[in-house]
Formats: C-alpha cells, structure tokens, sequence
C-alpha cells in the first residue's frame, strides 16, 4: 500500500493508535520484546512523517513523548545491564533505541 494512500484505512490505523500507550507501558523486557516494539516504532514513524490532515488530532504528542522517553530509560537500562556475551541481545535493543531515536527526533 502507498504511503499517500495508508490513512484510508483509517479504522485499522486508529485501532494501532490506541494499542500505543499499551504496547509502549514498559511492562516487558525491551530485548523479549522487539520485535513488537520494532513494529510498534515503524507504525509510530510512519504516522509521524505522514501528511495525514488530521495526524493532530488522532496524535497525543505529549502522552507519546512521556512514553517514548520512558522506553528510552528502560533502553539505557538494559544497554547498562546486558552481559558482554549476549551479542545477540545486545543488537535487538540496539535496534530498538535507534528506532526509538528517530521516532524522538520527529516529535520534537
């Protein structure tokens, strides 16, 4: 589907929009959970670099910037934590936290 096209699928996309502050709770480990976060975080991108008329309105900006920042805290901790034998580990967060960063750049 075209990225100019995507919104028209509006009732899917506000569903995912709603699981955000869910999926985004901190309530699991960043490295048992990246994949779904890594999804998550393209989705997220995806509404923030569209040109959707009324993204204003279906985003809570602050509420996802609380979030987002709370998902960086919990990087920064599993980063600090992971052994240095888990390489594997190691690269799905940091797979996260990059995602992560590009989704913080475009909120601000």
């Amino acid at each position: 589907m075209a990225r100019k096209d995507w919104w028209e699928h509006h009732e899917v996309s506000h569903q995912l929009l709603d699981l955000v502050p869910e999926l985004l709770s901190g309530d699991y480990q960043v490295v048992d959970g990246a994949d779904s976060l890594v999804a998550l975080l393209n989705f997220v991108r995806l509404v923030l670099i569209s040109e959707f008329p009324r993204k204003v309105e279906v985003l809570n900006v602050p509420q996802w910037s609380k979030l987002l920042g709370a998902l960086a805290s919990q990087v920064d901790t599993e980063l600090a934590t992971l052994d240095s034998g888990s390489e594997n580990s190691a690269m799905r967060v940091h797979l996260v936290a990059d995602l992560l960063s590009r989704c913080r750049d475009l909120l601000s």
